[in-house]
């Protein structure tokens, strides 16, 4: 079992309001949120390593963001599909994140879960808005990372 010792929190970017079939779960990237997540790519590439895995929310928004964001990386991670990452709480990412155990996680969801997290692990105050990406570390690698105040993070 790896210790995490790098965190990737990916909010989607901006998606339409609404979606053919009227579900939330359905909605897509609006055109503005492509170029943001493209551009959160091509940040990525530049500014930080990479991971060994992606959990991401099956909800086509997050599956877009992650896919435009993920195609600018040379070695991209594998990409998991994670049903209980969308409209998941703190404790309920806590959970997704312990049930894959890997060194370097990219998780891609929503807020208020993904903002919450971000606040959990590095203090009070973060909060994500559609396409923003937050990278936190976890140095030295910490035996249980996962509990308050924890991580260092590393990009804003």
């Amino acid at each position: 079992m790896s210790r995490l010792t790098r965190l990737g929190l990916l909010r989607h970017a901006a998606a339409e309001y609404d979606s053919p079939s009227g579900r939330d779960f359905d909605r897509p990237l609006s055109p503005g949120g492509c170029l943001q997540a493209g551009q959160v790519g091509q940040d990525f590439v530049h500014d930080h390593a990479g991971f060994d895995l992606a959990l991401c929310s099956p909800s086509l928004r997050t599956r877009e963001t992650a896919t435009l964001v993920l195609e600018r990386l040379a070695s991209p991670p594998e990409v998991r599909l994670v049903e209980d990452i969308y409209e998941a709480t703190v404790s309920g990412l806590l959970g997704v994140l312990e049930a894959h155990p890997v060194a370097r996680v990219l998780l891609v969801g929503h807020n208020p879960g993904i903002s919450g997290l971000a606040s959990y692990l590095c203090g009070p105050g973060h909060s994500l808005s559609p396409g923003d990406l937050r990278i936190i570390d976890f140095e030295p690698p910490a035996a249980h990372p996962l509990q308050p105040g924890s991580g260092h993070l590393l990009s804003q």
